[in-house]
């Protein structure tokens, strides 16, 4: 068993690769977020490419293929169930069932 408050994986250069991590409850700019359950990967150039959300609000689901353009899906208790994508140029397409 393996216990702890989080856990990171990191690559030769000692950057970190992937993390599971509690994070939060926070406020950010006026807009409070609930503790939540995050796990991520990184790309060893651009950053977190992939993360996985889960908090008492729903869970989410993203995948970017730069600090641009992403693709996320959520199931979220206030906001509903949705896939949002992201251009590079900043074009915005949300699918709702």
């Amino acid at each position: 068993m393996l216990r702890g408050h989080a856990l990171q994986i990191v690559d030769t250069r000692d950057r970190i690769r992937a993390e599971i991590l509690v994070h939060g409850p926070e406020t950010v700019k006026g807009k409070t977020y609930p503790e939540t359950v995050l796990f991520r990967m990184a790309d060893p150039k651009s950053g977190p490419v992939v993360k996985m959300i889960a908090s008492e609000r729903g869970s989410a689901l993203g995948f970017a293929e730069d600090a641009n353009g992403c693709v996320e899906q959520y199931a979220n208790r206030d906001k509903g169930n949705f896939v949002k994508a992201i251009s590079r140029a900043g074009r915005e397409q949300t699918i709702k069932p």
